[in-house]
């Protein structure tokens, strides 16, 4: 071959070679900040509102969810979406979300419908007629008219008023009464069995007030943490599609420069099918990239329960600075603010409620009744003058006691009570434990990152370094075509992972907060919770306690602290 055509060949493609392994290096320089839109902290997710109406901005400030027709229509749909923008609109959106604030005002209501239950007066109205009609004898009627007031009073005492007119008549017979009744009754040892069940309905419906609030701020923390997630997931697959398709552009080219000296006589044909294969493999890798995108995409279009055009684009920015973490001053924020743990412990509270009301049940009661009565007849017959009334008035005092005989069944209900409280504080451990365990992985997952961050930035200069080299000793006739590849191949895996590896820190950052409670919300948010739940503060829940050991015959401190009662 002449010798000329041959240093122009390898010149040629040594330009090219190099020109398309710098722009593959750009453009992962490039990828170490993905476009900025704003940048995001975990704190200041939700401060920066959308473009909306000042009506829907006002309610959006207020805590409260904003439907489709507040929002300015012109603004919904966004060219770019940012993270803050995903997170408020899902905030928005979210049918799950919107049925933990709905659960909000259930709980508020539930609890009026409880304490009316047990302290609104009641006023009854009857009116009867009573006729007997009877072959051979005089047809008799009677009609009754009655009115009843009853009242219940929160130290249990039963109230009970009635008014009654009566008429009746038989044949040339006629009578009338006018009775007036008054009933007051209370267990005089304690409540009564029918009003410790109300007024256990009423604590358990306060109680499940504080649940509705703490479970709606999970859900919020949640939701927050969700999105995040998932958008900086659709980042890492968008990522994967600019990648790949900056490997098949330098594969393309060097598919042309290998043809070019195929047929000037320096590469052979196993050369050119060997790259074909390559360009055809980073083709298909493309499609598999773009199909990653839009099911990761669309999972988060899901969460926010929203729509937008197929050509929208996700823009993300990051900042990374590596610190110290306190795993125990993590675990104690997690213990006092992770809700779904405060939400274990009201179940415990509500439990021993139940289990108050068992032993209370359990003793036989006194119970005292006073019954007044006054009344007044007439009577009278057709041809005859009619009698004077006949007035009267009685009251009766009454004491009741029953005893059962054994009480087997309340005792084995108040036993059944105290293991189930047994159980509530097992799980309230088992819900702790679990709590404790995620903030350590996720402290770990995070050293663990900002480690394996500062090893791919070692990697990354490495890889760039034996690109060169692998380049020059190219030019120089030392090393074959396929080891330049191999450069760039392992140049652009080490980009690709420390570019993840970015991403992956802000979720593991996240999730540390997750796991930790720490996820703020603003306090308009959080105001407009507690006023929809009825609730003016949120009460502090002692944060558990532990069974103790059974003795050799089975029982604990725990089941005789509470027989003692």
């Amino acid at each position: 071959m002449n010798p000329h055509k041959l240093a122009l060949a390898l010149g040629i493609s040594s330009l090219i070679l190099f020109s398309s392994s710098l722009e593959a290096v750009d453009m992962m320089e490039k990828q170490d900040t993905p476009r900025i839109s704003a940048l995001v902290q975990a704190q200041d997710l939700l401060k920066t509102s959308m473009v909306m109406s000042p009506e829907a901005k006002k309610l959006i400030e207020q805590g409260q969810l904003v439907s489709d027709s507040e929002l300015a229509s012109p603004a919904r749909k966004y060219a770019e979406l940012n993270l803050k923008q995903a997170v408020e609109i899902a905030l928005q959106n979210n049918l799950a979300f919107q049925s933990a604030f709905t659960n909000l005002e259930i709980a508020d209501r539930s609890q009026n419908a409880a304490r009316a239950q047990l302290l609104e007066p009641a006023l009854g109205l009857e009116a009867g007629r009573n006729r007997a009609d009877q072959p051979g004898r005089t047809n008799a009627r009677e009609d009754t008219v009655s009115a009843t007031y009853r009242q219940t009073f929160e130290n249990s005492v039963e109230f009970q008023a009635s008014a009654e007119r009566n008429i009746s008549r038989n044949g040339a017979n006629s009578a009338s009464s006018n009775v007036y009744r008054a009933q007051v009754s209370r267990t005089v040892t304690g409540k009564s069995d029918s009003f410790l069940d109300r007024e256990l309905s009423i604590d358990l419906a306060t109680n499940e007030q504080q649940v509705s609030y703490h479970n709606y701020m999970d859900a919020y923390q949640k939701l927050v943490f969700d999105v995040v997630s998932a958008f900086l997931k659709a980042i890492k697959d968008y990522q994967q599609i600019e990648v790949s398709e900056s490997v098949l552009k330098y594969r393309k080219e060097l598919l042309e420069l290998t043809r070019v000296k195929y047929n000037l006589g320096v590469s052979t044909r196993l050369d050119v099918l060997r790259v074909e294969v390559q360009v055809a493999q980073q083709e298909e890798k493309i499609i598999a990239a773009r199909n990653l995108y839009e099911n990761s995409r669309d999972s988060l279009l899901n969460l926010m329960n929203y729509e937008l055009s197929p050509d929208v684009s996700l823009t993300y920015a990051h900042a990374d600075s590596e610190r110290s973490y306190d795993t125990e001053w993590y675990l104690g924020q997690a213990r006092e603010k992770r809700h779904d743990l405060i939400v274990a412990r009201l179940g415990l509270e509500q439990q021993k409620l139940r289990e108050n009301v068992v032993f209370a049940k359990k003793d036989p009661k006194v119970n005292a009744n006073l019954n007044y009565q006054d009344g007044r007849f007439f009577s009278a017959s057709i041809g005859f003058a009619a009698p004077p009334a006949n007035d009267y008035s009685q009251w009766a005092a009454t004491l009741s006691y029953d005893l059962p005989l054994g009480n087997i069944a309340k005792k084995e209900a108040l036993n059944i009570a105290r293991l189930r409280t047994n159980n509530e504080i097992r799980r309230v451990e088992e819900v702790q434990d679990d709590v404790e365990l995620a903030v350590k992985n996720s402290i770990r997952d995070l050293i663990a990152t900002h480690k394996r961050i500062k090893v791919l930035q070692k990697n990354v200069e490495q890889a760039e370094e034996n690109l060169k080299l692998s380049q020059l000793s190219y030019e120089k006739g030392i090393k074959a075509l396929i080891d330049v590849l191999d450069s760039q191949d392992d140049l652009l895996e080490v980009k690709t992972s420390y570019v993840n590896s970015i991403l992956d820190l802000k979720v593991a950052e996240m999730a540390l907060l997750r796991s930790c409670g720490l996820i703020s919300a603003p306090d308009a948010v959080i105001q407009e919770a507690m006023r929809r739940a009825g609730i003016s503060q949120v009460v502090s829940v002692p944060t558990g306690e532990t069974i103790p050991k059974s003795d050799e015959t089975g029982d604990n401190p725990w089941n005789r602290r509470q027989r003692r009662r």
